[in-house]
């Protein structure tokens, strides 16, 4: 039925003032011998079927026939001004049917208002893969901001470091990442979109270093917390054998055990692995 639409013009003048969608006005189309023929009665309001935005190319093919008029070929769509553009997105775009993204740039900054930054992320996601974005990057560098302001609270959880400070770079990588995974749930990736800066395989890997020294770290103080508190509760002993372990700090034997256990009037405490032996 299309492509007789533009061979219908190819040899018949009256209908090439018609898009496709008005071509119906004038012409039957007749499903038997699948040919347009002149209409004689009547008049019939043409309709075109619903095409979700991630179908790409198709998406935008349908968007042009809705203006471009008396067609003969498909290069005579992506014709506009005179030029034939490689793409029915650029052809689109010559048009003037695509704004700049205009309206997912006020999406984004409209929801910013209310939304959470993990909401914010996923509508990102969306509108990367279902609004076909003209301009990805002006869209990230647009909104980047609001998609991160959890990301330093996150990433100091994750770590157990409440005086964790992060560059705007670093912020950035964390986004990234982040969009990378909700992509990925979708089969995409962030190569998908041109010039949309990816994370750095070199970031990724100093952050899985750097969460396996904080892990490292926090189970040795968590460790130290253990054994302070099992030693200032113990109540029916006069010595306490300590041994030094796992980088069991040698300044907390001697500034917190000691004190702690002097005060409580212990008698006795032998630190193992250190360099001293103290007795009271």
């Amino acid at each position: 039925m299309f492509t007789k639409w533009m061979e219908t013009n190819e040899h018949d003048l009256s209908g090439r003032h018609l898009t496709y969608i008005q071509f119906p006005k004038m012409f039957v189309w007749d499903n038997k011998t699948k040919n347009w023929s002149k209409r004689k009665q009547g008049t019939c309001i043409g309709r075109l079927v619903t095409i979700h935005p991630s179908a790409g190319p198709k998406y935008f093919l349908r968007m042009m026939i809705n203006h471009q008029r008396g067609c003969t070929s498909f290069e005579d769509i992506r014709t506009v001004g005179g030029v034939t553009y490689k793409t029915y997105k650029e052809s689109c775009y010559a048009l003037g049917l695509l704004d700049g993204d205009k309206e997912w740039h006020e999406v984004m900054a409209e929801s910013s208002q209310w939304a959470y930054a993990c909401q914010l992320r996923e509508l990102f996601v969306l509108i990367l893969i279902y609004c076909e974005v003209v301009d990805p990057l002006k869209l990230w560098n647009n909104c980047w901001r609001s998609l991160s302001e959890d990301i330093l609270h996150m990433q100091r959880r994750r770590l157990g470091f409440e005086e964790l400070n992060l560059q705007d770079k670093e912020i950035q990588q964390y986004v990234l990442i982040e969009l990378q995974k909700l992509l990925n749930q979708s089969d995409k990736s962030l190569t998908d979109y041109p010039h949309m800066p990816v994370p750095e395989k070199k970031h990724s890997q100093q952050c899985q270093k750097l969460i396996a020294i904080r892990g490292k770290e926090l189970q040795r103080r968590r460790g130290e917390r253990k054994t302070f508190g099992v030693i200032c509760n113990t109540e029916f002993r006069s010595a306490i054998y300590l041994q030094r372990s796992n980088g069991f700090s040698q300044q907390l034997q001697r500034k917190v055990i000691l004190p702690q256990w002097s005060m409580r009037h212990r008698k006795d405490l032998c630190l193992q692995n250190s360099d001293f032996k103290t007795t009271f």
